[in-house]
């Protein structure tokens, strides 16, 4: 999950603070996938392209990264 806050009062307790460095939206596409740089890693998220226009994120952006364990794929 992407904020453009810090998210208070959550039981997820992986919040990092990053900013987005590329966004792939492929034409047609329902999910984007975006990478953002956290502390000089690289983090990649897909999100709807819904979300994408109502967050009104770009290249550029600073957001908030929520992460859940079960959210890792191996």
């Amino acid at each position: 999950s992407i904020s453009l806050t810090k998210p208070e009062k959550i039981s997820i307790q992986n919040v990092l603070e990053g900013t987005i460095e590329a966004l792939d939206q492929t034409d047609g596409a329902t999910f984007c996938t975006l990478t953002i740089n956290v502390d000089r890693q690289s983090i990649e998220a897909r999100i709807t392209r819904k979300s994408v226009t109502e967050l009104g994120i770009g290249i550029g952006t600073s957001v908030f990264v929520l992460l859940k364990s079960a959210s890792f794929l191996g």
